[in-house]
Order: C-alpha cells, then structure tokens, then sequence
C-alpha cells in the first residue's frame, strides 16, 4: 500500500475547466438550477457533473455557459489553460480525459478552487492597476 506522500496528485482537463466555471457562477452567485437551465440541462445535478468533471460539456454547453457568467468562451479555456500549467509545474497530472482509476484522483475540485479563487482575485487586481495606470492623456486623444 502506498502512503499518501508517495501518491501522485491527478486531475482532469474537464474538471479544471468545470471548477473555473464553478468558481466564476459562484463569485455571481448563480445557483445551479440557473446555470443548468441556462445550458438546456434538465436537472442542476447533471450541471454539477459537469463541474466536477464527471460529465463533459459541449462546446454549446460552454459557449452558453460563458454567455450566463457574461464571459467569452475564450476566457474560460484561457483560464484553464494557465491552472493547468500551474498544476502541472507543481507536479500535479493533468489528464485530457477522466483518468480511469478515480482512487488515484486526489486533487479535488476545493484544491483546484482555490487555485480558481486567486486567479479571480490576481485577474481583478491587474485590472484594476491597469485602469489606475492609464494616463489621462490616452483616455482622452487630443
């Protein structure tokens, strides 16, 4: 039996990209009902598969699903991109499928939140510092 030190980390693509939709609906306070009917899903436990990873979207699911959360598909996929490299340089797996033996899925959806959480709160500070930076003068061509 393996101890857990010695245990590899494993997700999903799909579950990373559910986790930063689940991070955005829920910083909006969307609950699942909306955003399942909102992606023509008829309950919000089908919705909350998808989130975990346990079920993969559409690409209309996710355009639909980026419409609700009043962001571009884009942005979804852009944010996944950069979680997943970020787990993956902290020696984190990252599947492009759902790994078959889920008992060697250990980082969970709370881990890859968090990660989705300081991304949100890095992504509103920038913005904020490059709104405060733009000199008048650009604001305002003369």
């Amino acid at each position: 039996m393996r101890t857990f030190e010695a245990m590899q980390q494993e997700t999903s693509y799909g579950q990373i990209v559910g986790q930063v939709i689940r991070g955005r609906r829920e910083i909006q306070g969307i609950n699942l009902l909306t955003m399942a009917e909102s992606v023509a899903l008829a309950t919000p436990s089908g919705w909350s598969r998808v989130e975990t990873g346990d079920t993969s979207m559409t690409l209309a699911q996710l355009r639909k699903a980026a419409r609700k959360l009043g962001m571009e598909p884009a942005a979804i996929v852009r944010q996944a991109d950069i979680l997943a490299t970020q787990l993956e340089a902290s020696g984190v797996v990252v599947h492009d499928d759902k790994p078959k033996n889920l008992g060697k899925w250990l980082l969970g959806g709370a881990g890859i939140l968090a990660l989705v959480a300081a991304g949100a709160v890095a992504a509103a500070a920038k913005t904020t510092k490059d709104t405060n930076d733009t000199p008048d003068d650009e604001e305002n061509p003369t």
